[in-house]
């Protein structure tokens, strides 16, 4: 198993900017996926940078044993649509301003 972590719901937060509304309540804190594999008796990897991802995918392919791959990832990196349409940048770009104002 991969996880992704970004610490917040980033589609959540995705989808609030590109109606124009403010990012609102989206934060989370993540457990300790690598522990929690751990103490289920599975193997636990982190990965905080992406240059250790293939050494730690292998590790875990050559484990014959369940794995969680925890993969730290950042939380701010756009998800773009396969198309954006003006109207979305727009909107995008009023809940840029509707945070920086608290409305």
């Amino acid at each position: 198993m991969e996880l992704e972590r970004r610490q917040a719901w980033a589609l959540s937060r995705s989808s609030r900017k590109r109606k124009g509304l403010p990012d609102w309540g989206t934060d989370i804190t993540n457990p300790d996926f690598t522990a929690l594999a751990e103490a289920c008796g599975a193997l636990g990897i982190s990965v905080t940078d992406p240059g250790d991802l293939d050494a730690a995918l292998q590790q875990a392919f050559d484990a014959h044993r369940p794995v969680v791959v925890n993969v730290s990832v950042d939380p701010d990196a756009l998800i773009m649509p396969p198309k954006i349409e003006l109207s979305q940048a727009m909107k995008f770009g009023m809940a840029k301003i509707r945070e920086a104002f608290g409305a």
